[in-house]
């Protein structure tokens, strides 16, 4: 098949720098790079994804070193004032009961309760 399509400059200009560097022809190199970028699926399935999750090296940037003892932190207790353990507890109770109240309304909606 023989397409004609009008490039830019500086993409026509890279295009003859790789086939150079290649040493294949302008041709070669566009049908080489187009070959490859419609070779892979564009929507890889799940275990793909986490393949590739797994195969990546980790970030050291996404590490945090540890600061002390965990079992020293245990030992004392919550460091954070502001925390009030009573207000925490009735949000999860309300959060609870929103949960509930949704599930019941899903089972009502599909014939389960």
């Amino acid at each position: 098949m023989t397409l004609h399509i009008e490039l830019p400059n500086t993409l026509e200009r890279k295009l003859y720098r790789e086939a150079q560097r290649r040493q294949r022809t302008l041709e070669q190199v566009v049908v080489d790079i187009l070959t490859h970028a419609f070779a892979e699926d564009p929507t890889p399935s799940v275990s793909e994804v986490v393949a590739r999750i797994k195969a990546a090296p980790p970030n050291p940037a996404m590490v945090t070193q540890p600061q002390g003892s965990l079992a020293d932190a245990l030992r004392n207790g919550p460091t954070d004032t502001s925390f009030d353990l009573r207000a925490w507890e009735a949000e999860w109770e309300r959060a609870e009961k929103e949960l509930k109240r949704v599930n019941l309304l899903d089972d009502i909606a599909e014939g389960r309760a």
